[in-house]
């Protein structure tokens, strides 16, 4: 027989006295495998303590929370009502105990990031953020496959993918544009050909986007005007940066993002000897980690990202390229 409250339910107010963290634990776990002796086993327990608490915890609301049969537990409507919420208050205290063991004075984020992108903007933006706020801790993570968010490793992640496929409340930073580059080396080799003999002669460098190797030269091709030139062809690298850094040494022909290569251009380490740029439905976007609660400086860090790239996404090519790929003969004069 339970043994009701004197003022029953009723006591639900600011006199109502919360169940004990034991007894509520006992419940939970017997609840969700409707078994006192698997909850036991759970909780490193006997099995007559789990039921003790149970009963406790009955007696204490005044209802009964299971109905018990010779082998087997069903929950009863109450219990029913009462389960799924003292197991998420038990989720929140686990969180809210993580969170403030994990506090410290300083900030940290942690930041996972393409390899190209990290390269070629993202030190350059975490030095300049750090700036702002020098009392955060960044820590950078290449990830090129996209798993360092599920896996709850970063707090924040930036990842290159196609549009309908970002993750759910991702930012977009930018949308990818590819340009051919070369070095003017390799350009002068090839110089005093037509347009479409000179593509057919260079060496192709392909930076293989997923299970796709040439898709990048193809697309450029088509829209260029040029789709019966082979393409699958040439060299084949792991990173777009890679790319670059091959096509500076004199490799061949790559694929470059003009916001990647301005530098190099106005260096004069490359050129871009077409004008045809390529658009693509894929970009970089940035994202939170679903189960973290953003900061203030976390969403600082969004803010910076979303700020700073669209300023560098906005910069165009310098014109004097133009100039370099007329002498070596690759654009009309």
């Amino acid at each position: 027989m339970i043994k009701g409250n004197a003022d029953g339910l009723a006591r639900f107010g600011m006199t109502w006295r919360l169940p004990s963290l034991n007894a509520a634990r006992c419940f939970v776990a017997a609840g969700e495998r409707l078994s006192f002796t698997k909850a036991a086993a759970e909780l490193h327990v006997t099995q007559s303590a789990v039921s003790r608490q149970v009963q406790l915890l009955e007696d204490q609301l005044g209802f009964q929370l299971f109905r018990r049969f010779t082998r087997r537990l069903e929950l009863t409507a109450q219990g029913q009502i009462l389960l799924p919420h003292l197991r998420t208050a038990f989720l929140e205290m686990e969180k809210g105990v993580r969170e403030a063991s994990a506090y410290t004075e300083r900030s940290i984020i942690t930041v996972a990031m393409p390899p190209t992108f990290s390269v070629r903007w993202g030190t350059m933006c975490i030095i300049e953020f750090q700036k702002l706020h020098p009392k955060t801790e960044i820590r950078l993570r290449v990830d090129s496959e996209g798993v360092a968010l599920d896996s709850g490793q970063v707090d924040v992640a930036i990842e290159f993918t196609y549009a309908k496929q970002r993750r759910r409340g991702a930012q977009l930073l930018f949308r990818e544009t590819l340009v051919p580059v070369c070095s003017p080396s390799y350009a002068v080799t090839l110089a005093e050909q037509n347009p479409e003999e000179l593509i057919r002669n260079a060496t192709l460098l392909h930076v293989q986007q997923w299970s796709d190797r040439y898709g990048d030269w193809k697309n450029w091709l088509a829209k260029a005007g040029y789709p019966h030139v082979p393409y699958e062809r040439g060299l084949v690298f792991e990173t777009a940066d890679m790319v670059l850094n091959a096509a500076k040494q004199g490799a061949g022909i790559g694929i470059g993002d003009p916001a990647y290569i301005r530098g190099d251009i106005e260096s004069g380490l490359l050129i871009a000897p077409f004008p045809i740029t390529v658009s693509y439905d894929r970009g970089y976007f940035i994202k939170t980690r679903e189960d973290a609660h953003k900061s203030e400086i976390q969403a600082a860090f969004l803010d910076f990202m979303v700020q700073t790239c669209r300023s560098l996404r906005d910069v165009q090519l310098p014109e004097h390229h133009r100039d370099i790929s007329s002498r070596a003969g690759l654009l009309p004069r």
